[in-house]
């Protein structure tokens, strides 16, 4: 077996034994993530861990080092923070603020929303997704799984697995990546797009929260395809302005609405932008349901053979330790 190589251990901050895992919180592709509290500062924290044995090319190894690289650029209390990365032999593990147990696709499940209500979560996504573009960046996957809300009962944009940095204005690139249900068609008809795909997945997620369905999810991928992008809308008993915002954000990249002009749109015309970008006004729920510290878990090892990529790197991730003093509680 080729062992790999484990970077000594300078903070027991990025030492996997001093964490205590409670619950799983979500899964994704590579891995999972787990409420976890770390016994060096008693902080409760979101653990992401990725197992190396699903890592099979070098363009996985990119996602992995770029989601890094990315949220330790970002710094807003509209995303989660990254507060450290480490490795061992088997696995990859991001340590992040722990924003909560819901995300909005859970969250939307116990509530009933309202017009107001859809107007604050999405000005407060506006302003994350803005501020995610201001460095350059792409998300790529926006959905409402990828939307945390906080004990407090702010919006966090999380999950930076797919997104893409050096997206300036204009910048294109062709890679197929993100979630078919909000997936913008320049992305879906494999010709070059740009970061407006997010405010194509920003307007499917004003609907869904509107209309508690997805225009475009459908049990026949197939037919999916040929209905795609849908001609035209029809949602009763959508709000005219709603209405009116949603169908210049699903339209042709070309044409699709601005960040500028969505922001003066009449359907956000009751939001404090100064405020709410200050977190100073009152959200319409908050998200103290308490956190269920009963379920330990533990993760289960797996017998493996060290990963070999094809380049015949043994570790790729051999820089990979990194910690945030100043964002660490």
């Amino acid at each position: 077996m080729n062992r790999q190589h484990t970077l000594p251990v300078r903070d027991q901050r990025l030492n996997r034994e001093n964490y205590k895992l409670f619950k799983k919180l979500g899964e994704g592709h590579f891995g999972k993530v787990y409420l976890a509290q770390c016994s060096q500062t008693k902080s409760h924290v979101a653990m992401k861990v990725q197992e190396k044995i699903r890592i099979r090319s070098e363009k996985d190894v990119q996602f992995i080092l770029h989601e890094q690289q990315i949220m330790k650029e970002l710094d807003s209390i509209h995303v989660v923070k990254l507060l450290a990365t480490f490795h061992t032999e088997k696995r990859i593990y991001f340590i992040m603020d722990f924003v909560s147990e819901d995300n909005f696709s859970t969250f939307t499940k116990k509530v009933t929303l309202r017009p107001e209500h859809v107007e604050f979560y999405m000005a407060q996504l506006f302003l994350g997704v803005e501020y995610i573009h201001s460095k350059d960046i792409s998300h790529r996957d926006l959905k409402k799984a990828n939307m945390l809300l906080s004990l407090k009962g702010h919006v966090k944009i999380c999950d930076f697995g797919l997104a893409k940095p050096g997206m300036g204005p204009g910048t294109t690139t062709r890679t197929v990546c993100g979630s078919l249900s909000h997936m913008a068609p320049e992305i879906h008809e494999r010709r070059g797009y740009t970061r407006s795909v997010d405010w194509w997945a920003f307007g499917v997620i004003l609907i869904e929260l509107l209309t508690n369905r997805n225009p475009f999810i459908t049990h026949d991928t197939a037919a999916f395809v040929r209905t795609y992008p849908f001609p035209e809308m029809h949602f009763p008993g959508m709000p005219s302005d709603a209405y009116d915002l949603a169908s210049n954000l699903l339209r042709h990249d070309s044409k699709r609405m601005k960040p500028e002009e969505i922001a003066r749109h009449e359907f956000f015309s009751c939001i404090d932008w100064d405020g709410l970008e200050k977190g100073a006004v009152e959200p319409p729920f908050s998200n103290k349901d308490g956190l269920d510290l009963t379920a330990k878990v533990e993760i289960v090892e797996e017998e493996c053979e060290s990963v070999v990529l094809r380049n015949g790197r043994l570790e790729p991730f051999q820089n990979f330790e990194y910690i945030s003093e100043s964002r660490w509680k």
